[in-house]
C-alpha cells in the first residue's frame, strides 16, 4: 500500500476523475457509466457495452462486460477475484502502464479496499449465506413486510412536493428498515 498525505491523494483523486471525464468523452461507455450512474440511462450504457463483445476492456483500464453468461463465468472462476493475490513486492499489473503519463499509481494501490470486506471470496460469501439467509432469506418476504410498509410511511411525510424519489424516500426507507432489521440503535442509523 501507498501512504499518501491529504493533498497528494485528493490530486490523485482528481486526476482519476478527470479521466474518467476524457475518456467519457470518446464514448468510452464504462467511463460514462461511472460518471453518471444515478443521473443517466444506464441501460443504454448497458446496449454499448453489449454491442462491444462479451468482454472487452475499457480505456480506463478495466475489463468489463455486461453479458450475463460472461459475468457468471467470470465471477464463478476460482482463479479469479477482486483482491490482489497476498504476494509480496509489487504487484503485477496486465497493463504494463499501469501509472497513467502523469506517474500516478494505480488507485487500487492508493486506497485498497482489500480489508473493506467489499468483495467477499466464495469462502466468506458461503459463510455469509448461511448467517443471513434466516434473516433475508427465501420465505422472509411476507415477515418484513409491516417494517418495510413503517419505514416507507415514516419516509413520506418528510418528502415535500420537489422531492427527489432516490434521497427523498427510497434511501430513509431502506436505511430505516434495515436499521430496525439489524436492530442498530437510532445513533447509528
Amino acid at each position: 500500500m501507498i501512504t499518501l498525505q491529504n493533498r497528494e491523494l485528493g490530486r490523485h483523486l482528481l486526476t482519476i476523475r478527470g479521466m474518467h471525464h476524457i475518456y467519457a468523452s470518446y464514448a468510452d461507455p464504462y467511463a460514462l457509466l461511472l460518471l453518471r450512474p444515478e443521473t443517466a440511462d444506464p441501460h443504454a450504457h448497458g446496449r454499448a457495452l453489449r454491442a462491444q463483445g462479451p468482454l472487452t476492456q475499457s480505456a480506463l483500464g478495466p475489463w468489463v462486460t455486461a453479458h450475463h453468461a460472461t459475468a457468471r463465468t467470470l465471477l464463478g472462476h476460482p482463479g479469479l477475484g477482486s483482491r490482489h493475490p497476498d504476494t509480496p513486492g509489487p504487484q503485477f499489473h496486465l497493463l504494463a502502464s499501469a501509472q497513467d503519463i502523469w506517474g500516478n499509481p494505480p488507485l487500487c494501490h492508493v486506497v485498497p479496499l482489500d480489508d473493506a470486506h467489499l468483495n467477499p471470496g466464495p469462502a466468506d460469501t458461503d459463510r455469509l449465506h448461511h448467517l443471513t439467509t434466516p434473516l433475508i432469506g427465501p420465505g422472509t418476504t411476507q415477515r418484513h413486510r409491516p417494517r418495510a410498509e413503517a419505514a416507507v410511511a415514516a419516509a413520506l411525510p418528510a418528502a415535500h412536493p420537489d422531492f427527489d424519489l432516490m434521497t427523498g424516500l427510497a434511501r430513509p426507507a431502506v436505511t430505516a428498515f434495515i436499521a430496525g432489521l439489524l436492530a442498530l440503535p437510532a445513533p447509528h442509523t
